[in-house]
């Protein structure tokens, strides 16, 4: 099992710009689950879109050490989860919803997810319903508040470089698992 990198957390989070830093920065391959499953808003229905996610999810191997950004709901099912946790060490990025708004805005290529009248409101809808499964599924969480890019990267890569194979409890009884 390889040891990889995970990133989860709310939309505008940075997950896909910290996966590419971080990929450059210890020479690890990305892969970015929107950008596989080719994400288009709209494009299909939510079930269809998440059923594709999650089959994305099943097919990264665990043979070589990888950054994986995650959709902002790729942690909605169980399923999805679970595996988010055999692939790697999980890091959830966090900001608060004045932050995440401030760096996404009313992008239009950012569709309202609830019933929300704004981005806003949808921030906050999200954000109460996620925040409890990203504190789940996370081995570490990271503010991103007043922090660019870079400096957090920096603190996961200090992290990854210092705990590789097997620093949380949880990946040592998964290595315990496997092995028996």
């Amino acid at each position: 099992m390889s040891y990889s990198i995970v990133l989860v957390g709310m939309r505008g989070s940075g997950k896909s710009t910290i996966a590419e830093i971080l990929g450059k920065r210890l020479n690890l391959r990305v892969i970015d689950t929107d950008a596989r499953n080719n994400y288009r808003p709209s494009s299909s229905s939510s079930k269809a879109f998440r059923d594709k996610e999650s089959a994305v999810l099943k097919g990264i191997g665990t043979d070589i050490p990888t950054v994986i950004a995650t959709g902002g709901g790729t942690i909605l099912r169980k399923e999805n989860r679970r595996r988010l946790r055999e692939l790697g060490t999980v890091f959830c990025l966090t900001a608060p919803d004045s932050v995440l708004y401030d760096r996404i805005g009313e992008d239009p290529g950012r569709p309202l997810l609830t019933k929300a009248s704004d981005m806003r409101e949808d921030l906050r809808n999200l954000a109460k319903r996620r925040t409890p499964l990203y504190r789940e599924v996370a081995d570490r969480t990271i503010a991103t508040k007043g922090r660019r890019p870079i400096e957090v990267a920096e603190e996961i890569a200090r992290i990854y470089r210092q705990g590789k194979q097997g620093s949380s409890p949880r990946r040592k009884l998964v290595a315990k698992l496997a092995a028996a």
